[in-house]
């Protein structure tokens, strides 16, 4: 992928204000503010644009997890503003507003970016989608002729590539493990050997593998944790319950440990180490590199050129 440039523009130079994202060369903007800001959002052009929009905020039904509605209109700042009298959108706190800089955005393509964006984001499965749990959620795109399609779609890849730099990163997409055909390799199959890891705790039945992908670490499924939590436990509790409650795990048949099902991302090396092992955990020393003794956090030093520790080269050697 060739490289891009994206330019982030503070109006009145505050970090934490309303903002804007653009990809130069790209007709489209986001714009980015807290709810709190939405009156200078209502002062500025794009308010009356026509666009597509993400409310985001806490899962009132579930804390440990973000919440987002996907909407669009055909003048986002009228929108907006009934949303913000909305008793239904109380979980807002954040807006991404995507419009045109050219205003070639019609009513039917915003509606097609709105479908897409939903089933986008239910693929993913990162954060709740407030349209499925109480809009019905299943609309179908709107017709439209193939060259606005195409349009849409590019319009759409844009779009994605500039939100996880402006703060929404729901939308990436799941890290796949190859279909066993012909298809080109999935990202699974780029990641170099380098970039896999090992954690296990035998007396507990705990083996996982991971692997560093885009910035991300994905325990891969098939991975086993720890049944039950010790007492101390605490860093990421919470966030094993979680994927418990949303079927992540599963009892193995014998019952001495959870199996997981599917590839997850975690926030850092540190959080895939304590809901595996049910216990506080540095995930840099307890992770290893796939086929050596080397951990995760020596390895991390190799790669910046920083000598491993005097513990670690024991460990190493051991």
């Amino acid at each position: 992928m060739t490289g891009r440039s994206i330019r982030i523009f503070l109006p009145d130079g505050t970090p934490g204000n309303l903002f804007t994202g653009e990809i130069i060369n790209w007709t489209g903007r986001v714009t980015v503010f807290p709810r709190s800001e939405l009156n200078r959002f209502l002062s500025r052009e794009e308010s009356a644009q026509p666009g597509v929009y993400l409310l985001l905020g806490q899962d009132p039904e579930d804390p440990n997890r973000d919440v987002v509605y996907v909407g669009e209109s055909e003048s986002l700042g009228d929108r907006l503003k009934n949303h913000d009298r909305d008793d239904d959108k109380a979980f807002w706190e954040t807006t991404f507003a995507a419009s045109s800089k050219d205003q070639n955005l019609t009513k039917a393509h915003v509606r097609y970016l709105e479908v897409r964006l939903i089933q986008l984001l239910v693929e993913a499965g990162r954060t709740s989608v407030w349209n499925t749990k109480h809009a019905g959620g299943n609309a179908k795109l709107p017709p439209l002729p193939e060259a606005d399609r195409a349009d849409m779609e590019f319009f759409l890849d844009q779009l994605l590539m500039l939100l996880p730099v402006v703060g929404f990163g729901h939308a990436r997409p799941k890290v796949a493990r190859p279909a066993p055909t012909t298809q080109p390799p999935s990202l699974l199959d780029r990641v170099e050997d380098e970039a896999r890891f090992v954690l296990e705790q035998p007396a507990f039945g705990v083996r996982a593998e991971a692997v560093e992908v885009n910035g991300e670490f994905v325990v891969l499924a098939g991975a086993t944790a720890r049944t039950d939590g010790v007492e101390s436990w605490v860093q990421y509790k919470a966030l094993r319950k979680q994927f418990v409650a949303q079927g992540k795990f599963q009892p193995t048949p014998d019952g001495k440990t959870l199996l997981l099902q599917e590839d997850t991302p975690f926030g850092s090396v540190s959080a895939a180490a304590a809901v595996l092992m049910g216990r506080n955990a540095n995930g840099r020393t307890e992770w290893r590199q796939a086929g050596t003794h080397r951990t995760y956090k020596d390895w991390q030093e190799a790669k910046i050129g920083t000598p491993a520790s005097a513990d670690s080269l024991d460990a190493m050697s051991s």
